[in-house]
């Protein structure tokens, strides 16, 4: 397994001017350190966040894309200068504890990227002084001192020397982290690579001063904010599947409100007709102080539906009409109507409109010919031989019946003590027609149901 190491190294404890810059230089790392996560899992889905100045990730079976790990490291660095990750450095070595050695020896040596190749971590780590050995393990840092202390009194100054001595004598002076340490000098590294599941918390904030009474400045101030949290969704391949707005006013009232798009969003131009529709159908109460753009996440993966059916609607399109229904019918009007769960074909519930997720076993047609009622039923004319249908008269439509299949006798409520009010029949029509009559049983009426597309 082959693991690459993203290394940020530490601000000087002083800068030029002799202003200690320790708390400072922690705090820009707690803020770059989302954006180098960020980029890890650009590249591989399998990550471990190992702190504010490192992160690890697996690059086996990345080689068909990028051909070497070299041009994968170096790739990875102009991802970070993009995303003004200018100090970064990449290591690359079959263990993870390797790679945050050959990412520190890069930062040593004055470069940015190196690689220890398999089987030969053993001769490119000998010469790497202890110093850096020691600093790149899993040791805290009041036993580095002391690790070091020992080894500089025993004349060890290089890996190679380290390794060179017996394990016995390694353990009998050094401890248990010493035969660790003297592991890591010998290239041999089963540090497990301990990836978890990403936890996603996506959420800008805008700072008005003066506080806004009007739409229009909070539109402007919000384009930028919607970008930026769009790139962010586009590099953990994500979508936007629930918008939450905390809005601040100027009497230290706070209003909370959520918008459902419909569907996944990826587009800004969605996203912020989204949030423009949303504050504009109900208005802030008082001038805004601050406001508050929080995205619920979920996983996007683009698909194509099929190759053979005209294309539907953009997402954001669709996102948007959902949008202005809502705005002029009310929030939950915008429904679609779902075939209710029981055999009466014109039974239906309303439900709250989703699109539907297109998958690889996503089946086109498994339902069959679709039956168009006519509501109310027409007045039919039926002639039957020995009760069953042989020709229909029902309006300008005039045919004999060239099969039948019937009667179908059912209600929903079977569970009732109710006798059977109606018998359905489906026939076929000389003029190749299909449709659903119906028989009142106890009048023996006859009504034309519906007709098959």
């Amino acid at each position: 397994m082959r693991i690459l190491c993203i290394y940020m190294p530490a601000l000087p404890p002083e800068t030029s001017t002799g202003a200690t810059t320790t708390a400072a230089g922690f705090e820009l790392e707690k803020t770059l350190h989302p954006a180098m996560v960020d980029l890890a899992r650009s590249f591989s889905p399998r990550v471990e966040d190992a702190g504010t100045d490192t992160t690890y990730l697996e690059i086996s079976g990345l080689g068909s894309l990028f051909h070497t790990e070299e041009n994968l490291a170096h790739t990875i660095i102009k991802s970070a200068n993009r995303s003004g990750l200018y100090s970064l450095a990449a290591g690359i070595a079959s263990g993870k504890i390797l790679a945050r050695l050959a990412a520190e020896y890069a930062v040593t040596n004055g470069k940015r990227i190196t690689i220890f190749a398999p089987g030969k971590e053993a001769k490119q780590i000998s010469a790497i002084p202890v110093q850096i050995l020691v600093n790149a393990s899993c040791i805290k840092p009041d036993e580095r001192r002391e690790l070091l202390g020992i080894l500089h009194g025993l004349g060890i100054e290089t890996a190679g020397q380290l390794a060179l001595i017996s394990s016995r004598s390694a353990g009998s002076r050094l401890g248990r982290r010493g035969l660790k340490l003297q592991r890591l000098a010998m290239g041999l590294d089963d540090t497990p690579l301990v990836t978890s599941m990403e936890d996603v918390e996506i959420k800008e904030s805008i700072e008005f001063e003066p506080p806004v009474h009007t739409l229009e400045p909070i539109s402007f101030r919000l384009r930028p904010c919607v970008e930026r949290i769009c790139k962010q969704l586009a590099r953990r391949t994500l979508a936007a599947a629930k918008i939450i707005l905390w809005i601040h006013l100027e009497q230290g009232k706070i209003q909370h409100r959520e918008i459902d798009p419909g569907l996944p969003l990826t587009e800004p131009n969605a996203m912020l007709e989204q949030i423009r529709l949303e504050l504009e159908t109900s208005p802030p109460q008082d001038a805004v102080e601050r406001l508050d753009v929080s995205i619920g996440t979920e996983r996007f993966r683009p698909s194509q539906a099929d190759m053979f059916k005209p294309s539907g609607p953009r997402p954001s399109s669709l996102a948007s009409l959902l949008s202005r229904l809502d705005s002029i019918l009310g929030k939950g009007k915008a429904t679609a109507a779902l075939p209710s769960n029981c055999h009466a074909y014109d039974r239906f519930e309303t439900v709250l409109f989703r699109a539907q997720k297109q998958g690889p076993n996503t089946k086109s047609g498994a339902f069959g010919p679709m039956l168009r009622a006519y509501r109310p039923p027409l007045d039919a004319r039926v002639i039957t031989y020995l009760g069953v249908p042989r020709h229909v008269t029902a309006g300008m439509l005039h045919d004999p019946v060239s099969s039948a299949s019937g009667p179908f006798r059912f209600h929903n409520e079977w569970w009732r003590d109710e006798q059977f009010l109606m018998e359905e029949w489906d026939v076929e029509l000389k003029c190749r027609k299909l449709l659903k009559l119906g028989r009142l049983i106890q009048t023996g009426k006859w009504l034309l149901l519906g007709e098959y597309d």
